[in-house]
């Protein structure tokens, strides 16, 4: 609390009279909406990362967390949207990428997922290799996005993939 009132008490009324530098402004923004995100309080969380993105729209930590508390708060839809903004501001960003595929697959959008995934681990005639190259976090997103659209047929495929990999691990270990 003594740390959050110096940022909004201090700190950020400090910008307007130039005494606070220019790029520490969208960082006191993210901080105060950490506090309060992870308090609990996304209004006001959201309220900071706002301000925040007002100042410097392209501050990508502030695209980050606006998207993950979205998410986190149960908000899917408008995470997806500013993960895929988050996406787009940096293309060659792998993580920010990964950000966006799993706010689609939370959002029941599995194709769009695999093919914004495919981005990152290719495609070998015209198939793509997202659960040969990628981590088993593919095969659970897929497969509970697939739970989710109660299409339990591709779910239980996924969930026996990890499985199946998890085997030819074992055997190949021994």
């Amino acid at each position: 609390d003594i740390c959050l009132d110096y940022v909004l008490n201090t700190l950020l009324p400090s910008a307007a009279s130039e005494q606070l530098p220019i790029t520490s402004i969208p960082i006191a923004h993210l901080f105060a909406a950490h506090v309060y995100g992870f308090r609990g309080e996304l209004d006001k969380a959201l309220e900071h990362l706002n301000a925040g993105l007002q100042h410097t729209a392209t501050c990508i930590e502030l695209i980050n967390w606006k998207a993950r508390f979205l998410a986190k708060f149960g908000r899917i839809k408008e995470a997806t949207t500013n993960s895929c903004l988050l996406a787009t501001s940096d293309p060659n960003d792998r993580n920010a990428n990964l950000i966006y595929v799993k706010h689609l697959f939370l959002n029941g959008q599995r194709k769009e997922a695999e093919k914004q995934a495919t981005i990152f681990s290719g495609e070998e005639n015209g198939k793509s290799l997202v659960y040969e190259t990628q981590f088993n976090s593919y095969y659970l997103q897929s497969g509970y996005s697939a739970l989710r659209a109660n299409d339990f047929e591709f779910a239980n495929k996924m969930y026996n993939g990890i499985l199946k990999h998890f085997e030819e691990y074992r055997k190949n270990e021994f």
